[in-house]
C-alpha cells in the first residue's frame, strides 16, 4: 500500500482541526516508467486590500460581523479569505493562491514580521491549519494586486495580520474546547493603561483521534499528527509619541505514518522573536522600526519494507535569520506625502538530504532493468538580503490621488539586483464612486531555504519577474457595496520546478513515479472579478462574488498550457441571519470550474528473457484534462449567552451540507501477472459532509 492511500484514509479526519475550533471571531519532462504500485466579544477583524490609504486598486473590506461566524473550516484566518474574489483554495489546506500565483509568491506578515511557511500538518497540501490563532487577531489586510513600493520580493500579493489590542485595564481570559482542539487566550492591561499584554496557546490533539484509526489491511495503517502553538506580546507606551512592543511565536509539529511498506516520521519547528517601535515626530513624520530574529527546522525521515526494502529518505533542513526594517512617512503640509524605508536581513540555511530508491526501466526490446538511484546533497548557503524604497503621494486636484515609487532589492546568495517601479492612482467620481488603477514590476528572488535538493537541484536561479496592470471601480448605493476589477499579469524568468502530476498526497512526493520537471518559458494571469455585499447591522446580510480568470504557462515544445490551479469560473454566495445577540445562522455556497489534471497512459508487454509481463506508465498532454466542477454548501448555527461569571457560546458547523462528491485527483491500481495486465482508475475525493461542534467560555 502506497503512502498516498494511507493519507487518503485520514482526509475526512484531517478536517477535524479545521472544522471544530471553538473560538470564532480564506518543455515538460513528463515520462515515467514503473512496475510497482462560536462568537465571542472581540475587537472587529477587518479584511481589506489596503490599510494606509485609498490608492492601490483592489480594495476588499469585510468586517468581523460578516465573517466571524460564517461557515468556515477551522475558524482559521487563512481559510477565511478563501471566499474572496481572486483567491483559490482547497478543502485540505489553509494555503490559498492569489490570482494563480503559488502560496510562496505572497508576502505574509504578523505585526510587522515576515512569516515563513506558517502552517501546521504540512503533509496535507503544505498545511492543514495556520500557526496563527484567529482569536488573537484584531485585523487582517489582503492586497491582491497593486502593491506600492514598500512591499518587495513577492510576485502576487500581501497578507498582513495584526494581533488584537488588549484592554488597558483588567484582564479577560477565554478557553475553548472542541472535538480535536483546546485553546487558551488571555489579555489585559497594566501600568495605569500604558502597558498591555496578550498570550494565546493551542494544542491540537488530532493524534489522539487518528492514533486509533486503521484501515482494513490487517489493521496496521496509522497516521498520527500532533501540533501546537504559543504566541504572546507585551506593549508599552513611552509617552504620547513612542510605543514599543515585544512579540514571540512558537509552533511545533510531529507527524508519524505507518503502513505495510512505509514507516515515516516528520517534525517541524518555528521560533520567532521580534520587537516593534512606533514613533511620531513634529512636522508630520512617523517611523516604524522592526528588529527580528528566528529559526526554523524541517526533519523528514522514512524507510520502506516489502517490495521496496532498502529504500530510504532523509531530509533535514534549518533556516536562521536576523534583521532590521524601517519605514518612514512624512506628511508634508498640503496634498503631499513621502514614504521611504529600508530593510536588511542576514540569513543562513542548511540542507542534509539523501534518498535511495529502486528505479525500474524497460528498454526498446522489452527487457526489464532495475537500478538503484541515489541522491545525496549537503549545502550551507549564507547571505544577506537588503532592500530600499522611495515613493511620493500627491493630490493634484481634490478628487485625484497619485502615487509613484520605486524599490531596489539585493540577494547575495543568488546575485540578484533588481529595480521595481510602481504607479498607483485613485479618482473619486462623486461621493459614492471611486476609480482605481495600478501598474508595476515585481521581482521575487529564490528563497535561501528554497532549493529543491530532494530532486537533486543544488543551484539557485535568477529572480522571477511579474508586470502587473489593474483597473477597478467601487460604488456604494442603498447600503450595498459593489466592486469590479480587471487585472493582467505577465510572468518572466520563471524558475524550473518539480511537481507531482497525479496530485496525490504523499509524505515523500519526490520519490513517486509522477514526479516531473516543468520549464516554462513565460506565463500570464488575467481575469475579471465582481463583488457585492450588504452588511452593517441589519438582521439579514449577504454577499456575492464572481470571477472569470485564466493562468497559464508557455512551454517551448507544447505552447500555452493552463497551470494546475487554473480556475476559470468561480462563484460565491453567502447569507447570515442575526436576529439578536444570542443567535446567528449563516450559510455559504461555492462553485468553481474543475482544476486541470494530467492523465496517465499505460503500455504493456512481456520481457523476452524472463517472460514476465510488464507495464510502462507515462502521461498524456500536460494538464490536458479537467476534474468535474466543484460545489459545496456549508452552514453554521451559533448560540451565545451571558451570565454573571462570563459569556459562553456554542456552535454547530456542517461542512459540505448536501455531501456533494468533489474530486481532487485520480489514482491507479494495477496488477501485473503472467496472463497480462489489469489497470483500474480510482477517484480520490475531497472532504464529504462533516458536522462539528464546539464550545467556548470568556470571563
Amino acid at each position: 500500500m502506497r503512502t498516498a492511500s494511507l493519507l487518503g484514509l485520514a482526509l475526512a479526519a484531517a478536517a477535524l482541526p479545521a472544522a471544530a475550533q471553538t473560538a470564532s471571531p480564506a518543455s515538460p519532462n513528463t515520462s515515467a516508467e514503473t512496475t510497482r504500485s462560536a462568537a465571542r466579544t472581540l475587537a472587529p477583524i477587518i479584511v481589506t486590500a489596503w490599510r494606509f490609504g485609498a490608492v492601490p486598486a483592489g480594495a476588499q473590506s469585510l468586517s468581523r460581523a460578516e465573517w466571524a461566524n460564517a461557515p468556515q473550516p477551522g475558524e482559521d484566518v487563512f481559510r477565511m479569505v478563501g471566499r474572496l474574489p481572486g483567491v483559490t483554495a482547497s478543502d485540505l489546506s489553509s494555503k490559498f493562491y492569489v490570482r494563480g500565483g503559488s502560496n510562496d509568491e505572497m508576502l505574509v506578515r504578523l505585526d510587522g514580521l515576515e512569516l515563513v511557511e506558517p502552517f501546521h500538518v504540512k503533509e496535507f497540501e503544505g498545511g492543514a491549519l495556520s500557526i496563527v490563532d484567529m482569536d488573537a487577531l484584531g485585523g487582517v489586510d489582503l492586497l491582491t494586486g497593486g502593491a506600492t513600493a514598500e512591499y518587495g520580493n513577492r510576485l502576487t500579493g500581501v497578507f498582513d495580520m495584526r494581533t488584537a489590542t488588549p484592554p488597558r485595564s483588567g484582564a479577560r481570559t477565554a478557553v475553548g474546547l472542541s472535538l480535536t482542539n483546546a485553546r487558551f487566550l488571555s489579555q489585559g492591561g497594566w501600568g495605569a493603561g500604558r502597558g498591555q499584554w496578550m498570550v494565546s496557546a493551542r494544542r491540537g490533539y488530532l493524534d489522539l483521534v487518528l492514533g486509533r484509526v486503521t484501515d482494513t489491511n490487517n489493521g496496521v495503517d496509522k497516521i498520527v499528527p500532533r501540533y501546537g502553538d504559543v504566541m504572546g506580546k507585551v506593549t508599552y507606551r513611552l509617552g504620547a509619541s513612542n510605543t514599543v512592543s515585544l512579540h514571540g511565536l512558537y509552533a511545533g509539529d510531529q507527524f508519524h505514518a505507518r503502513d505495510n511498506d512505509l514507516l515515516a516520521g516528520t517534525s517541524y519547528g518555528n521560533r520567532y522573536l521580534w520587537a516593534n517601535w512606533y514613533a511620531s515626530y513634529p512636522q508630520g513624520i512617523e517611523a516604524h522600526t522592526v528588529a527580528s530574529a528566528g529559526d526554523l527546522d524541517w526533519d523528514r525521515g522514512g524507510t520502506w519494507d516489502g517490495d521496496h526494502a532498502g529504500e530510504t529518505a532523509s531530509d533535514v533542513r534549518t533556516l536562521w535569520f536576523a534583521g532590521v526594517r524601517q519605514d518612514w512617512t512624512w506628511a508634508v503640509a498640503g496634498p503631499f506625502t513621502a514614504k521611504l524605508g529600508w530593510d536588511w536581513k542576514r540569513m543562513a540555511a542548511s540542507y542534509d538530504y539523501a534518498n535511495q530508491r529502486s528505479v525500474t526501466t524497460i528498454d526498446a526490446a522489452g527487457n526489464i532493468r532495475v537500478t538503484r538511484d541515489t541522491v545525496a546533497i549537503s549545502a550551507d548557503p549564507r547571505g544577506t538580503q537588503a532592500g530600499a524604497y522611495l515613493s511620493a503621494q500627491v493630490r493634484p486636484v481634490r478628487a485625484l490621488t497619485l502615487e509613484a515609487g520605486a524599490r531596489y532589492d539585493r540577494e547575495t546568495w543568488t546575485g540578484d539586483r533588481t529595480w521595481s517601479p510602481r504607479l498607483n492612482a485613485a479618482w473619486a467620481v462623486g461621493s459614492a464612486t471611486t476609480l482605481r488603477a495600478a501598474w508595476g514590476t515585481f521581482y521575487q528572488a529564490q528563497a535561501i531555504q528554497g532549493l529543491q535538493v530532494q530532486d537533486g537541484v543544488e543551484q539557485f536561479f535568477p529572480a522571477e519577474r511579474a508586470e502587473q496592470r489593474l483597473l477597478g471601480i467601487e460604488h456604494t448605493a442603498a447600503g450595498i457595496d459593489f466592486r469590479a476589477e480587471a487585472y493582467d499579469r505577465k510572468l518572466g524568468s520563471i524558475r524550473p520546478r518539480y511537481v507531482n502530476l497525479d496530485r496525490r498526497l504523499d509524505v515523500f512526493p519526490e520519490v513517486t513515479d509522477d514526479r516531473a520537471l516543468l520549464k516554462p518559458a513565460e506565463g500570464d494571469a488575467r481575469g475579471v472579478e465582481l463583488f457585492a455585499q450588504r452588511s452593517g447591522d441589519a438582521p439579514f446580510r449577504w454577499y456575492a462574488s464572481y470571477a472569470l480568470a485564466q493562468v497559464r504557462d508557455r512551454y517551448a515544445s507544447v505552447g500555452w498550457v493552463p497551470r494546475d490551479v487554473d480556475q476559470r469560473h468561480t462563484l460565491h454566495l453567502g447569507a447570515a441571519y442575526v436576529p439578536n445577540a444570542r443567535w446567528r445562522v449563516s450559510t455559504a455556497w461555492e462553485y468553481h470550474s474543475g482544476w486541470p489534471i494530467t492523465a496517465r497512459t499505460f503500455t504493456s508487454g512481456t520481457d523476452p528473457v524472463t517472460g514476465k509481463a510488464w507495464l510502462r506508465t507515462g502521461f498524456g498532454p500536460l494538464y490536458g484534462e479537467r476534474l468535474p466542477a466543484y460545489q459545496r454548501l456549508d452552514a453554521r448555527f451559533t448560540r451565545s449567552w451571558d451570565t454573571r461569571r462570563g459569556r459562553g457560546s456554542a456552535f454547530l458547523d456542517v461542512f459540505n451540507l448536501y455531501n456533494h462528491d468533489n474530486r481532487r485527483a485520480y489514482s491507479y491500481s494495477y496488477n501485473v501477472s503472467s496472463t497480462g495486465v489489469t489497470v483500474n482508475r480510482e477517484v480520490e475525493k475531497l472532504l464529504p459532509i462533516f458536522p462539528s461542534i464546539g464550545f467556548s467560555w470568556e470571563f
